[in-house]
């Protein structure tokens, strides 16, 4: 599956991090939460509008209608689903109606899957934390 860089992602240290204390374990266990593209976001972004402007209908649409025309698709969830495989990571779950796919795995699996670095830093407010750099990947 190939994958290029997301737009706009390119990091280097996390804004605000005072210093980064060094890598993170490479066998720690991490969960990551995949945020799908909607199928309708046309759609969507016309309804927005139309609610934030009051000219919206006045009827409700029901949570399932919500979820089946502005969710995710199964054919997304699916893609993902295979990324996940490739790089030996597991799908904790798949939820279309919230377009999120929450990934599990080790820091490891996760650098490779996404051509990331993950390290530990220490933010003033925050106090330590993982960060990474490096374009985010988007699988094709």
């Amino acid at each position: 599956m190939a994958k290029q860089p997301v737009s706009g992602s390119d990091k280097t240290a996390p804004q605000g991090a005072k210093k980064c204390l060094g890598q993170c374990d490479l066998g720690e266990q991490i969960e990551v939460i995949v945020m799908l593209r909607r199928k309708d976001e046309a759609g969507f972004r016309q309804v927005m509008t139309k609610i934030e402007s009051d000219e919206a209908p006045g009827e409700p649409v029901s949570r399932e209608e919500f979820n089946k025309r502005f969710g995710a698709s199964e054919d997304d969830v699916d893609k993902i689903k295979a990324f996940a495989k490739q790089y030996g990571l597991t799908v904790g779950r798949a939820e279309p109606a919230t377009r999120s796919v929450v990934l599990e795995g080790t820091v490891e699996q996760f650098q490779k899957a996404f051509n990331v670095k993950l390290e530990r830093f220490q933010h003033h407010n925050m106090g330590e934390y993982r960060g990474r750099s490096g374009p985010g990947q988007r699988a094709r």
